[in-house]
């Protein structure tokens, strides 16, 4: 069944609970290309989901819900019911210190300043 997860997770259980839904996606301006800073991240995530047995998106997820600059952590192209609950069980993924540190890490050049900035 493929469905808009936004239809479906605006709720009165999540409006009970003020979490505030929004339709956002990068891909609608024309599309997204990864930068050289981007697949070492990838390659890091994915490094760290074999370690924990999860998949890319939970420790991504997992990662920016562990991060205290991040106050909402966004579900993002969730179409199907199933890619939901995979989403949301990134609140059982647990990363240790060292495995966060090093998806954190891979973003800064060897001159220890911020991809991009």
């Amino acid at each position: 069944m493929t469905f808009h997860a936004k239809a479906y997770l605006r709720t009165e259980e999540t409006r009970n609970l003020n979490i505030l839904f929004e339709e956002s996606s990068p891909f609608r301006a024309g599309g997204c290309q990864a930068s050289e800073r981007g697949w070492k991240v990838l390659d890091a995530i994915r490094d760290v989901a074999d370690e924990v047995d999860a998949t890319p998106a939970q420790v991504s997820l997992r990662w920016l819900m562990d991060h205290d600059d991040f106050t909402c952590v966004p579900i993002i192209g969730a179409r199907t019911t199933e890619q939901l609950d995979e989403n949301v069980s990134a609140c059982d993924v647990d990363l240790s210190e060292e495995q966060w540190n090093r998806i954190m890490d891979v973003r800064y050049r060897e001159d220890d300043t911020l991809w991009g900035h």
